[in-house]
């Protein structure tokens, strides 16, 4: 039996002891389950009472990266699922909360030119811009609504608090703590009606235009800013 690590986590004032277990357990059902499904267990950890495993597919592999499909298992409580499920993916969480979801809202207004602007040395710059304008215009309005209706029980605090524990996760296995946030995970899993609205209202323009014109600190000349905007 191999003893891959073992750590204590310190987590909102408790000392959680986090371990990872040999990876061919005989008898174990889990292991027996990915494999009959043709997947192969490599990492499985614990946190507190839950449990988290990650498997690789033995005969499927990602178009877009070439690597093997994953499938994942987590248990516990609300928060220790989310807390598993951010440590156990930490660099795909950061992607999601940065390029994701930076180009969220313009790949729906138009994938195609997204695309252009992103990649043309000259538009690069102001397109960032916008995306960013954007992307703050859709964190705050989706932030803003999921937590009042937290608040007033229209969604229970338990999807919150597996929300933190992906931020939580996330991080103590090396993401970026001012890339991985609440308020963008909230955005990411309850943004998309938000971010529909936004585009389909007719009136994004006028509050991307009224939003470029009260920077302070852009380094991209506002002439290049408009002429962007004016291709959406």
């Amino acid at each position: 039996m191999r003893l891959l690590t073992a750590a204590l986590i310190g987590c909102l004032g408790c000392l959680v002891h986090a371990m990872l277990f040999p990876m061919k357990p005989g008898g174990d059902p889990l292991y027996i389950a990915f494999e009959t499904d043709g997947y192969t267990v490599i990492n499985d950890t614990k946190y507190g009472s839950g449990r988290g495993i990650v498997a690789e597919s033995k005969n499927v592999t990602l178009l877009s990266t070439g690597l093997p499909k994953r499938a994942f298992y987590v248990s516990g409580s609300p928060y220790e699922i989310g807390y598993l499920r951010g440590l156990l993916d930490s660099n795909a969480t950061e992607r999601m909360t940065t390029f994701f979801l930076l180009h969220a809202v313009p790949s729906l207004i138009d994938k195609a030119l997204d695309l252009e602007l992103s990649r043309d040395p000259a538009t690069r710059g102001a397109w960032d811009v916008v995306c960013q304008l954007l992307q703050d215009i859709l964190v705050t309005g989706t932030t803003k609504s999921f937590k009042q209706d937290v608040a007033n029980g229209t969604i229970p605090v338990d999807v919150q608090h597996e929300m933190q524990g992906i931020v939580d996760g996330a991080v103590a296995g090396g993401a970026n703590a001012s890339a991985v946030t609440l308020d963008k995970i909230i955005t990411i899993n309850a943004g998309l009606d938000y971010a529909s609205a936004l585009v389909y209202s007719g009136n994004i323009l006028n509050i991307l235009l009224d939003r470029a014109n009260h920077l302070s600190d852009s380094s991209v000349p506002m002439d290049m800013v408009r002429l962007v905007l004016a291709r959406l």
